[in-house]
C-alpha cells in the first residue's frame, strides 16, 4: 500500500519485492479498517470520519465495529441490493399503477430494509434505504404529483410542497401540534417534528385509507407484519428478505378486503437488480433471491392464466424467465429489457376475471414437472444417428433372410428347406432386438410426448419398487401444449398420488433432466443393449458426442436398484449403458458426463392449486 500512495518514499527501496506488490481489494479494505480502529476511533473529533469509513466498508461487505472488522454479506449482493436503480424501478411501477387506477384509487406501500444503509455515493443522495427511496420518489417526474409519507423509527418526512396539506392532517390524527423543517440532505423534502410514540404508524394508515396520501415509504420492521390498512392495493418490495414466512407476511399487507372497493385487486411487486451481461462478474444474488421469494407464493400462471401455480412462473412468463436465465448465463445478444416485468401487467379488472372468484374448486395442491423444449428437436442429441443406423441394419436383417428364402426355392428341396429355416431363424434372432431398439430410438426422434411418458413411467415404477413412494392405480400423465411456433411445454404429473409422493416424483424428474453434479450412477444414452444392438451403435457413431443422464438419487442408493432402473429404461425407452462413478478411475467419465449431460428439455417443478 505504501508503494501505491507514496512511491517515492525512501523506505520503498528497502522493502523486498513481495512487499512492493499492489494489495488485493480485501487487503486494502482490511488495512483501512485497521487504520480506522487505531487512528480514527480514539479521536473524538474524527467521529464523522469514523462513521464515513464504516459506511464505505459496508458497501464492500465488511462490518467495522470497535472490536474489529469482519466480513458480512457478499459485496456484490450489497451493491445490487442497495442499487439506486431499485428506487427508480419503484417510481416506474408507481407511474404505471397511477395511470391505470388513478390518484383517487392508488394506495401504495414501498418497503425497504433499513432507514439508511451504506455509503453516500457522489454526494447527491444518501446511502440506500427508505430515506433515499423517498427522496427519489419525491423528485422523480413520474411520481412527483403523488402525496407521499416516509415513516421510520427515527424520522418522518413529507414532500415540502405538501406541507400545507399534510401537517394539519397529521396534527389532527395525532392530537399534537407538528411542524416541518427543511431536510439537510434534500431541499424538496421536509422533516416532520413534534411526533412522539408509535401513533404515526396508525396515523399513516388512516391518511392512506382516506386518500390524503397516496404512498407510504417505510421499513420492513414497521410495516412487514401486523400493520393493517385494507385500502392498500399496491406493494413494492425493495427488501432483501427471502424467507417464506417473512415474504408471505409482507404480501399480506395488500390482501385485506377493502369495503370501499369491493372488487379490489392487489398488485405485489418485487424489484430485483441484476448485473448487465457485459459485466464480467458471475454473481447474481438478487436474481437468486427473486426465485426464493416466489418459491412459496401463489398466483396465476403467467403462461396459462387458467392455472394457479406457486413459484416464479406466477410472476414472469416463459420468455422472460428464459431471458433472465440468459442474462445470468451472459448469453451473447441478450438484453436486460427482455426480462422487464413492467410490460406484462394485465389490467386489474382482467386479473379479477381470470381468478374466477366464486367458482367451485377442489382445494388441493398438485405437483408436476414442466419440460420446455423445441418442437423439432429429438429427445436426445444422439437419437437421429442411432435411429438411422439401427433402421438400416434392421432392414437388412429382414431383407437378407427374405432373399435367402427366395433363393432356397431354386435349390433341391432338402437343401433349400434347411437354408430357408436357417435364414428365417437367424433373421428373427437378429431382427427382434434390433427392431425393438429401433422402434424405441425412433420414437425419441418423432414422438417426444410418448418418449417422456415412458421415461416418467420408468422413474415412477422404480420409486415404487424402492419404496420411496406408495403404489397407486394410475400412471404418470404427460400432456403437451404449445408455447409458441418453436417451443412446446410438456407437463408430467401423477395426480392419483399423495402430495408428498408427487413432490418426490417431481424431485426425481428434476434430477433426471437437470445438470449432472455428483451422481452415483449415470446412464449413457443410445449405447449398449444386446450384442447386435451394441455393435451397431458402437460402429455407427464411434466419434459422436456421448450423452448422459443422472440416475435420480432416490433410485441410486443401492446398486441393484440402479441396475433394475437401467434394465427397465432399456426395455421401455431405449438402449443405455449404466456407469457407476464411485471410484477415482471414473473421474474422467464424470467430467465428460457433466459437459454432455441433460436432455433437450429444460425441467422445473411446478406446484398447482386446484
Amino acid at each position: 500500500m505504501l508503494s501505491l500512495v507514496a512511491p517515492d518514499d525512501p523506505v520503498i527501496a528497502r522493502l523486498p519485492a513481495v512487499a512492493r506488490r499492489p494489495p488485493t481489494t480485501d487487503e486494502t479494505l482490511r488495512l483501512l479498517g485497521r487504520y480506522a480502529l487505531d487512528r480514527v476511533l480514539p479521536d473524538p473529533e474524527r467521529a464523522d470520519e469514523w462513521r464515513r469509513i464504516r459506511r464505505v466498508l459496508a458497501d464492500f461487505g465488511y462490518a467495522l465495529t470497535d472490536r474489529g472488522i469482519r466480513r458480512t454479506r457478499d459485496p456484490i449482493d450489497t451493491v445490487l441490493a442497495s442499487s439506486s436503480a431499485k428506487d427508480r424501478g419503484a417510481c416506474d411501477i408507481l407511474a404505471i399503477e397511477r395511470r391505470e387506477v388513478g390518484d383517487d384509487r392508488l394506495r401504495a406501500l414501498v418497503v425497504t430494509d433499513f432507514v439508511r444503509h451504506g455509503n453516500v455515493h457522489g454526494g447527491l443522495l444518501g446511502g440506500a434505504g427508505a430515506v433515499r427511496t423517498f427522496s427519489v420518489l419525491v423528485t422523480d417526474a413520474a411520481t412527483s404529483g403523488l402525496r407521499a409519507l416516509l415513516v421510520t423509527s427515527s424520522t418522518v418526512r413529507i414532500a415540502a410542497r405538501d406541507a400545507s396539506m399534510l401537517l394539519p392532517a397529521l396534527s389532527a390524527e395525532l392530537g399534537v401540534e407538528v411542524s416541518a423543517e427543511a431536510s439537510d440532505d434534500d431541499a424538496q423534502v421536509a422533516v416532520v417534528r413534534g411526533i412522539g410514540g408509535s401513533g404515526i404508524v396508525g396515523a399513516a394508515s388512516r391518511l392512506l385509507d382516506r386518500g390524503m396520501i397516496h404512498v407510504v415509504v417505510g421499513t420492513r420492521g414497521l410495516f412487514g407484519e401486523g400493520w393493517d390498512c385494507p385500502a392498500v392495493n399496491t406493494l413494492i418490495d425493495l427488501s432483501m428478505v427471502a424467507t417464506a414466512a417473512a415474504t408471505q407476511q409482507l404480501r399480506g399487507r395488500t390482501l385485506r378486503l377493502d369495503p370501499d372497493w369491493p372488487e379490489k385487486v392487489a398488485h405485489n411487486w418485487t424489484v430485483t437488480a441484476v448485473l448487465p451481461p457485459s459485466v464480467g462478474l458471475e454473481a447474481q444474488p438478487d436474481a437468486a433471491r427473486l426465485r426464493r421469494k416466489h418459491a412459496r407464493l401463489w398466483g396465476l400462471d403467467a403462461d396459462d392464466t387458467t392455472q394457479i401455480v406457486r413459484g416464479l412462473g406466477a410472476a414472469l412468463d416463459v420468455a422472460r424467465r428464459r431471458a433472465l436465465s440468459d442474462v445470468i448465463a451472459k448469453v451473447p445478444g441478450v438484453a436486460l429489457a427482455d426480462v422487464d416485468g413492467l410490460r406484462s401487467v394485465p389490467p386489474r379488472a382482467q386479473t379479477r376475471l381470470e381468478w374466477r372468484i366464486g367458482e367451485p374448486y377442489d382445494d388441493r395442491e398438485e405437483v408436476s414437472t414442466v419440460l420446455e423444449r423445441d418442437r423439432a428437436t429429438p429427445v436426445f442429441r444422439t437419437t437421429v444417428g442411432a435411429a438411422r443406423s439401427l433402421g438400416a441394419v434392421f432392414a437388412g436383417t429382414l431383407a437378407v433372410p427374405a432373399l435367402l428364402v427366395a433363393a432356397a426355392f431354386l435349390l433341391p428341396s432338402a437343401v433349400g428347406t434347411v437354408i430357408a429355416l436357417a435364414a428365417t431363424a437367424t433373421g428373427v434372432w437378429l431382427a427382434v432386438p434390433l427392431g425393438r431398439a429401433w422402434a424405441n430410438v425412433r420414437r425419441q426422434a418423432v414422438d417426444a410426448v410418448e418418449s417422456h411418458r415412458r421415461m416418467a413411467e420408468v422413474v415412477w415404477e422404480s420409486l415404487v419398487t424402492t419404496d420411496r413412494v406408495a403404489s397407486v392405480s394410475g400412471t404418470p400423465v404427460v400432456t403437451g401444449t404449445g408455447v409458441d411456433a418453436r417451443r412446446v411445454r410438456l407437463d408430467v404429473r401423477i395426480p392419483q398420488a399423495a402430495p408428498e409422493d408427487q413432490r418426490t416424483f417431481a424431485a426425481a424428474l428434476d434430477e433426471l433432466y437437470g445438470p449432472i453434479r455428483s451422481p452415483r450412477f449415470v446412464l449413457e444414452i443410445d449405447r449398449g443393449g444386446p450384442w447386435i444392438v451394441r455393435a451397431v451403435l458402437d460402429r455407427a457413431s464411434p466419434t459422436t458426442a456421448r450423452e448422459f443422464l443422472p440416475v435420480p438419487s432416490r433410485i441410486a442408493r443401492r446398486r441393484e436398484d440402479a441396475v433394475r432402473f437401467a434394465g427397465e429404461w432399456r426395455r421401455r425407452v431405449g438402449p443405455v449403458v449404466l456407469h457407476e462413478l464411485t471410484s477415482a478411475e471414473n473421474l474422467p467419465l464424470l467430467s465428460e458426463a457433466r459437459r454432455r449431460g441433460r436432455s433437450s428439455a429444460a425441467a422445473r417443478s411446478m406446484v398447482r392449486w386446484r
